[in-house]
């Protein structure tokens, strides 16, 4: 299945800063500045800084490198997309329109 997006890399100081330091909104500009958006009552951010450092992402850094590395296939729901990361910890769910949905922990054995 093709990748939703092209490969991504956050540039400047904030890639390496921790995700509990960031502010929602800091994220989310970050997340433009590479083309990437949460979808609109997603709460994608809200996830990805509570669930983040659980499935290895601490730095914005470390989300590029497991969504670049990870594998996709459709999604469960109708016109989605996930992104399952290489630990098969956990994957993030995309729409059509490339925007995140949800950062969610994967059970043993499910993708």
């Amino acid at each position: 299945m093709a990748r939703p997006f092209p490969r991504i890399e956050f540039g400047g100081l904030i890639k390496n800063r921790s995700l509990g330091g960031l502010t929602h909104q800091e994220i989310r500009n970050a997340m433009a500045t590479v083309g990437l958006r949460e979808a609109h009552n997603a709460h994608f951010i809200k996830r990805l800084i509570a669930r983040g450092p659980d499935c290895g992402i601490n730095t914005l850094d470390d989300f590029a490198k497991l969504l670049n590395d990870g594998t996709t296939q459709q999604g469960e729901q109708s016109g989605t997309t996930d992104i399952v990361f290489r630990s098969g910890r956990a994957k993030v769910v995309v729409n059509t329109a490339k925007e995140f949905i949800t950062l969610t922990h994967l059970r043993p054995g499910k993708a």
